[in-house]
């Protein structure tokens, strides 16, 4: 079973990782979520505008790394699919 997800490793790990990416952009989204969210078709216009400087600081600020680690899951995934058909071209030529 091994041998056989060898190839497939890089692509598998980039997935993992764009998951992950995925899932701290949640965990941001819903951190920034009263305030200012990342997402806001997530929350059906459900937001708060009472708050002080330093939560509205924290809001955007996990904003920003909600938005940058939703980009970066993009390069994951689309860097996982292109190691997924390097390996399935790589197995068709042995």
């Amino acid at each position: 079973m091994l041998a056989r997800l060898r190839p497939q490793a890089p692509a598998l790990v980039l997935l993992l990782a764009a998951g992950v990416a995925v899932l701290v952009a949640v965990v941001a989204d819903h951190v920034a979520w009263p305030m200012a969210p990342a997402f806001p078709w997530l929350h059906h216009g459900d937001f708060a505008y009472v708050a002080t400087k330093t939560q509205w600081d924290a809001a955007i600020a996990a904003r920003s790394i909600a938005r940058v680690a939703v980009v970066v899951a993009g390069l994951f995934l689309i860097a996982s699919v292109v190691a997924f058909l390097r390996s399935l071209l790589l197995s068709r030529r042995t």
